[in-house]
């Protein structure tokens, strides 16, 4: 799974202007919700809940409808 992660993220860095959005992947353990990694600049915006699959939860701050609907195919490639 970690490898799938790196390559995820790398994928996603790619996807995102670092400068305008901000996406993270979070692991659920029970209640706690534990942090895997962040690409791109914290965001004055809500955050919103792309894609959850088992223990992972993708999440965005300040991106287009066009890059979220790629986030979450990319999710659903790596994540599983």
């Amino acid at each position: 799974m970690a490898n799938a992660t790196y390559i995820f993220k790398d994928k996603a860095k790619e996807l995102i202007d670092e400068e305008e959005m901000k996406v993270w992947l979070s692991k659920k353990h029970g209640r706690r919700v534990e942090y895997v990694f962040k690409v791109g600049t914290e965001q004055f915006s809500p955050p919103t809940q792309l894609a959850e699959e088992g223990d992972y939860v993708l999440f965005s701050q300040g991106t287009t409808d066009e890059v979220e609907q790629e986030l979450k195919e990319l999710f659903g490639q790596f994540i599983k």
